[in-house]
């Protein structure tokens, strides 16, 4: 399915009303909000950038998360020459922040209490308490000091000897200076206001002076994308699996506001990703069911021109001899069935009533996520591997 014919899809469905920050939407448009969701390396900005026509809006790294806030993108209505490109950033109040910082140091706290290991010594990974520890480390920097949520709250001295003596007060003073505070950048290109809003968005924390992610509330990008021009609304979330509890509320409320959710998956583990199954609970599917709207979830897998015939064929039982092509479709249609049979799984069997409301699934080969212009022969051949439709019916 081509992205422009997901954009129509979910226009289609029905709309909830919305609250909140003022829209450049015209009185007689009422927003489309599509969240967009998916694990690390499934191509989600690669994907969104693509979408939108930009080589480089939102930043893309192969080999982490790049990006731990929740960006929503939107048309510049409101474009001035040098000024095309925006972006608006708050940060949390004093109050929101103090409660993030309790809430993680206790559970980083009461795991080390557990473990026997002192508060500072790095939880297992995959764990809420891990989440917390790297949140506060990203925020503090490496050096930080596990005293106390109270002590890391202080307002930072100003004493140099104290600066001195105490790595982390840098990183203390930057984020106390910010809390309650906003910035906002206007660029003529995607490439430029990327490089400048990044910095306050990049998951990287390797740095002393720790990073300002930990307490950015949702960044708001504008831009002159025709596809969003009829008040359409593209929300980047980075999932519910963190520990980040404004951020996880923030995004809980998108979603229940969200006329379409896209689950963005490499194909190569769509059918296992633990985030894309994370994300539909029997409750969640159930509802969808029975209001009707399967057509609002989509399940997009990037990366299929990435195949080895060899390996596909011995998986799926093909004739050693078979086409790429083949080979391609062959998969596609192993994901459908499967993630079709997942979602079944755990609600009631009598879907009679959804038939035209399909769960729709489509493929993205990553040619075009890396805006390949078909200049070479191999490039149109892939390209014409990964046309086909994949429309998934529950009915």
């Amino acid at each position: 399915m081509q992205l422009s014919s997901l954009l129509h899809a979910c226009r289609s469905m029905p709309r909830a009303r919305r609250q909140g920050r003022a829209r450049q939407v015209p009185p007689t448009l009422e927003a489309t909000t599509i969240v967009v969701l998916g694990n690390t390396g499934a191509g989600k900005s690669k994907l969104l950038n693509a979408f939108l026509g930009e080589a480089e809006l939102l930043p893309t790294n192969a080999m982490r998360a790049c990006t731990a806030a929740i960006i929503e993108i939107e048309y510049n209505a409101q474009q001035r020459p040098g000024a095309e490109y925006t972006a608006h950033i708050e940060f949390l109040s004093h109050a929101e922040w103090e409660a993030e910082v309790k809430e993680a140091f206790a559970l980083v706290c009461e795991r080390a209490e557990v473990a026997g290991v002192a508060a500072g010594a790095a939880p297992p990974e995959d764990t809420p308490a891990h989440e917390a520890w790297d949140k506060l480390r990203a925020a503090y920097g490496k050096g930080m000091v596990w005293t106390s949520a109270d002590a890391l709250l202080a307002p930072p001295s100003p004493d140099l000897l104290v600066l001195a003596m105490a790595p982390y007060s840098a990183a203390r003073r930057r984020i106390h200076e910010h809390l309650a505070q906003s910035i906002s950048f206007e660029t003529q290109s995607a490439s430029e206001l990327c490089r400048l809003y990044s910095k306050c968005v990049d998951s990287v924390n390797d740095g002393s002076e720790g990073s300002l992610w930990p307490i950015v509330k949702p960044v708001l990008l504008r831009g002159p994308w025709d596809v969003l021009a009829q008040s359409v609304r593209l929300v980047d979330a980075p999932g519910l699996a963190d520990d980040n509890s404004a951020r996880d509320a923030v995004v809980k409320k998108i979603l229940e506001e969200a006329n379409s959710v896209w689950l963005v998956s490499n194909v190569r583990r769509a059918v296992n990703d633990k985030t894309v199954k994370d994300m539909m609970p029997p409750a969640f599917k159930q509802a969808l069911v029975e209001r009707g709207v399967l057509g609002s979830l989509v399940f997009i897998a990037t990366q299929t021109d990435v195949i080895v015939r060899s390996e596909v064929a011995e998986n799926l039982n093909l004739a050693p001899d078979v086409s790429v092509l083949e080979c391609a479709h062959g998969r596609n249609d192993y994901f459908r069935s499967k993630l079709a049979a997942d979602f079944k799984r755990g609600i009631n069997s009598n879907l009679a009533h959804t038939q035209g409301q399909p769960l729709l699934c489509a493929n993205v080969y990553n040619s075009m996520l890396a805006k390949c212009k078909e200049k070479h022969a191999h490039a149109r051949e892939q390209a014409q591997i990964h046309k086909s439709t994949l429309t998934l019916s529950l009915s």
